[in-house]
């Protein structure tokens, strides 16, 4: 006799199908939450307005303080916005 197993992949919010999980930490508490694309554009669309102000600490540790990020199980992740570096010299500039 055979068995046959099926995993689904369960959307947190609605109980819909998800497609990734998204990770995000807000005052040093880490969160991950499985999200289909709808429910993911939603929680990145409520954080971008905190996101487009904010400060990038961190960088390459995988902590964002209002940041969220995408792994998707089936399909390549969304990339996030990298700063540019047109403002680093101005950053510099008259700090010696």
């Amino acid at each position: 006799m055979a068995q046959q197993t099926t995993v689904r992949f369960v959307d947190d919010l609605d109980g819909s199908e998800a497609v990734g999980t998204v990770t995000f930490s807000l005052e040093n508490r880490a969160y991950e939450i499985d999200l289909s694309d709808e429910n993911t554009d939603k929680l990145h669309e409520a954080l971008a307005p905190f996101i487009e102000h904010a400060r990038q600490i961190g960088r390459g540790s995988g902590r964002a303080v209002a940041g969220a990020s995408r792994r998707r199980r089936s399909t390549p992740a969304r990339t996030a916005r990298k700063p540019t570096r047109s403002g680093n010299g101005l950053v510099r500039t008259g700090t010696r």
